[in-house]
């Protein structure tokens, strides 16, 4: 009995030792995740030392002072024993400067080092935005459930952690030009001042309840698109937690004054500006039903979707998504999609799963940290890490996390600009070139395709009785709003002569719902008729000062007077005679098109019986025609009346040289001399 009792004892003896051996084993290894006051500033410095031109706001700081402004620390016990419970940092935020921003570093080394930064404004730790707090709570939690549950450390050290210890740090670069939001508003203040009084609230709210951070996020968002002009219907209700202050309501088909909504109210906004804000934020206040309290209102992402889209006139497209339903990677992507596309996203988070807070989302940089704006007048707003730890499956806390996507104006159509036809009269066996803009007018990045018809009509109108000639599918979206279009419609053959109508119609089988159906059709007349008998030629085109100067080769002064002669000469044996215009344009090549300018017209009477006549015209050159060397073209039947032989021939040419010399003075106009410039 002795010797067992000794062998006992012997090898309880071993186990401590063990136990102790193992524990000081992962005490060390803790340490070694563990990253102290000390070493977060350094981390802190050389985050902010990096600095590239993508990002100028970080400025170098080698000579700025670093902060340590809040240490947020966990519990931990190896051995299930509060006595000997360790605190633990979650993490670390460090002042940068005066008033140039702040740093948010992980307290281990298992999650992501730079949790969050600002390059402006100061974090004071007892004034943190509730939206904050949730934030700030779920990095905290998520590594406080590494601690707990990786006691062997089986998660390995953020690779990051050695990129900002190395020699050369790469910076967070912005990919969007910082952010899209740049209104800093609020919930207190000259914000609310059409939110109930309550004498219980704090000074800072100005005698009002607060907004809410649902009203301010989605009037921040409005603001930015500067959409509706004025919204529809209206809307009352009683706040379920705060009846005392009445039925309150909203008359929402008002106008909405975007212009006088300065980024930020201040005491030296006008009162117009004031109004203005404090309108728009009541009145999204009341469409999302606030429950308005004194200290703290409130209201959900849902009745947020809902009214941007019935009340203020967003897409029906908007979607309130949760990252639960996505992974880490595709829920990233998403949003940055929205940013690229320039669409700030309404953002949600909490750290409870009950009571949510909502914020703009509105940038990211390189390391895929994202913009907030907190909605606290500009404070905190800066770039955060989504998640502490790169999720795991059995360490993810960002399922409270939700975003509103989606949100642009309810503004979408499709139409046709520039359309023109090539001949506005053909004969038999000939179809019709026509040229032609598929245009989208809206927010939506996603491409759609339209279908554009041709048709032909005996009017202006689209309706039941017109022919079907053509579709095209066209492919647009806000990215690529534009299809340049150039195409050959064949004409039925047993078409009688007369006048015609070829419409363009876009989103002609109405697939889309449009903010304008009225705007979809474009009508290109022509003629069809039996093939020319007849042609009009320009000759003997000459360009004088007067009837006893010509220009020969000497330069042409901008704003100068030149008398231009031609002969509109008739081929043809048809003795009716025809009206022919004659044009006369200066161009900056020999042929005419649309951005000619055209100097003057004229008109003769031809036929058979009359089958030339000598022009002249007195034009002049418009004073703010650039110096260069142009051409004066000379064009018959400019307007395309008659159905010509050859339609290639219409045009003469004659090149000049222009100086533009508004100005004969010295520069200075100051000269004792002066340097005259032009004919004598």
């Amino acid at each position: 009995m002795e010797t067992n009792k000794a062998k006992l004892d012997a090898a309880f003896s071993h186990l401590k030792s063990y136990c102790g051996i193992l524990f000081v084993l992962l005490s060390f290894s803790l340490k070694a995740q563990t990253v102290n006051s000390e070493k977060a500033i350094e981390v802190a410095k050389k985050f902010y030392n990096s600095t590239t031109p993508q990002q100028p706001a970080l400025k170098l700081a080698k000579n700025i002072a670093m902060t340590l402004v809040k240490t947020e620390v966990i519990k931990y016990n190896a051995q299930n024993n509060l006595k000997s419970a360790k605190s633990l940092p979650a993490y670390h935020i460090i002042n940068t400067g005066e008033n140039e921003g702040f740093v948010i570093v992980s307290g281990d080394k298992r999650a992501n080092p730079i949790l969050g930064y600002s390059t402006t404004g100061h974090f004071n730790p007892y004034n943190i935005p509730v939206q904050l707090k949730a934030f700030l709570a779920n990095y905290k939690n998520e590594i406080a459930a590494v601690v707990k549950n990786d006691p062997d450390f089986k998660i390995p050290t953020n690779p990051k952690w050695g990129e900002l210890t190395s020699a050369e740090t790469k910076s967070a670069e912005v990919t969007t030009e910082s952010y899209l939001v740049t209104s800093q508003w609020g919930q207190g203040k000259n914000y609310n001042a059409y939110c109930p009084e309550d004498g219980r609230v704090q000074a800072p709210y100005g005698g009002h309840v607060p907004s809410g951070c649902v009203s301010v996020v989605i009037s921040q968002i409005m603001r930015y698109w500067a959409w509706p002009a004025r919204g529809t219907g209206e809307y009352c209700y009683t706040p379920p937690s705060s009846k005392n202050y009445g039925q309150l309501c909203a008359n929402f088909d008002t106008e909405y004054n975007w212009g006088q909504m300065p980024d930020k109210l201040s005491s030296a906004s006008s009162d117009a500006e004031k109004e203005a804000v404090a309108k728009i934020i009541y009145h999204t206040a009341v469409a999302v039903k606030t429950d308005f309290r004194y200290n703290g209102s409130s209201a959900s992402s849902s009745s947020a979707k809902n009214a941007l889209r019935y009340y203020f006139h967003y897409s029906p497209k908007v979607k309130l998504l949760y990252q639960s339903k996505f992974s880490d990677y595709e829920w990233k992507e998403l949003l940055k999609e929205q940013l690229d596309n320039g669409i700030p996203v309404y953002y949600r988070g909490d750290n409870d799963g009950n009571f949510g807070h909502a914020f703009v989302c509105d940038g990211y940089d390189s390391e895929n940290r994202f913009h907030f704006n907190w909605g606290w007048d500009g404070s905190y707003d800066g770039f955060f890490s989504l998640n502490a730890i790169t999720p795991l499956s059995n360490y993810n806390f960002t399922f409270h996390q939700g975003a509103l996507i989606n949100l642009f104006p309810d503004y979408e159509d499709y139409t046709v600009e520039g359309a023109s036809i090539q001949k506005k009269h053909i004969t038999d066996g000939e179809n019709i070139s026509l040229a032609y803009k598929q245009v989208y007018k809206g927010y939506d990045f996603k491409k759609y395709n339209p279908s554009y018809g041709y048709y032909l009509s005996t009017d202006a109108t689209l309706d039941g009785n017109d022919m079907l000639l053509y579709e095209d599918i066209a492919a647009l979206s806000s990215k690529s709003n534009k299809t340049e279009k150039n195409i050959t419609i064949n004409i039925p053959g047993n078409l009688g002569y007369g006048t015609y109508y070829l419409l363009i119609s876009a989103d002609n089988k109405n697939e889309f719902e449009e903010i304008d159906e009225s705007n979809n059709t474009v009508a290109l007349q022509f003629s069809f008729s039996a093939p020319a008998t007849h042609d009009f030629l320009v000759e003997n085109a000459s360009v004088a000062y007067d009837k006893n100067a010509t220009v020969g080769n000497s330069t042409i002064q901008s704003g100068e007077s030149l008398l231009l002669s031609c002969r509109q000469l008739y081929i043809g044996d048809d003795k009716t005679t025809v009206t022919l215009k004659s044009g006369y344009f200066l161009s900056t090549d020999q042929n005419l098109d649309n951005g000619d300018v055209i100097l003057g017209e004229g008109v003769s009477p031809l036929s058979a019986n009359n089958k030339y006549e000598d022009l002249t015209l007195q034009v002049t050159i418009p004073e703010e025609t650039a110096s260069g060397v142009y051409y004066i073209l000379f064009v018959s039947d400019f307007e395309d009346e008659y159905i010509e032989t050859n339609e290639d021939n219409n045009i003469s040419s004659f090149k000049v040289d222009i100086n533009n010399c508004s100005d004969l003075m010295e520069p200075n106009n100051s000269s004792d001399f002066a340097n005259f410039l032009g004919k004598v």
